[in-house]
């Protein structure tokens, strides 16, 4: 099993070990939960001159040494799906099937063999994160991404955090899962909204461009919180 944080960042060997590129994100199928493959960036042409991503099969890879190298066999092969189609989930808003907001996916482990999900790690932010402790749902809870968030079945929104510092603090501990619960209930808010708007506007690359800009403003928000 791998993990999206794993995963994001690593870089990709090709032909007599050249670089071929860095993974920039983890791709989804457009509506099922299941890793389908990877965006990578190539080195940039003279150091300076930056080239379009790529796109690759979750199979295209493998693990070689210390990292990843490129299977060239399966280097050219696609979907049957468009590439622009596919989802970045991590930091995409989640809900349960009733619409109750339960935060933000904060990684996900998968099968790198088959792309199936095993344990998916949701988070309110770092500071509630703190607060009330993470959570983690199995994967088979997992539904499908209806386009604007993650949708898992409603019994998980009565599944408990674990960990955080009001873990033992009885009736704060309630008080501080329900504040943070609101919380995010208003910034899942945010993201569907933002999401709807970049559905209606465009579903090419460039919207997915834009919703990577907002995952990694949420992401540095979550740091700049903690």
């Amino acid at each position: 099993m791998r993990r999206i944080s794993d995963m994001e960042g690593i870089r990709i060997t090709g032909r007599k070990d050249k670089p071929f590129g860095r993974v920039t994100n983890v791709l989804f199928a457009p509506r099922e939960p299941r890793v389908v493959g990877y965006e990578v960036q190539p080195p940039s042409l003279g150091y300076v001159i930056e080239r379009k991503p790529r796109y690759l099969m979750l199979h295209s890879i493998e693990r070689a040494g210390g990292g990843l190298a490129l299977r060239h066999e399966h280097a050219r092969e696609k979907p049957d799906f468009s590439w622009d189609d596919s989802v970045v989930w991590h930091y995409m808003p989640v809900i349960s099937e009733s619409g109750k907001a339960l935060g933000f996916v904060r990684d996900v482990e998968f099968d790198e063999s088959d792309g199936h999900l095993g344990t998916v790690w949701l988070s309110y932010g770092t500071a509630d994160d703190m607060a009330v402790g993470g959570r983690t749902i199995p994967g088979n809870t997992v539904l499908h991404f209806d386009g604007e968030a993650v949708v898992v079945a409603d019994h998980v929104a009565k599944v408990s955090v674990s960990g955080g510092s009001a873990k033992a603090a009885g009736r704060g501990a309630a008080i501080a899962v329900l504040a943070a619960e609101e919380t995010a209930r208003q910034a899942v808010g945010g993201a569907v909204r933002i999401a709807k708007a970049v559905k209606k506007a465009d579903v090419s690359k460039r919207a997915r461009s834009g919703w990577r800009s907002f995952k990694d403003s949420i992401a540095e928000g979550m740091k700049d919180d903690g």
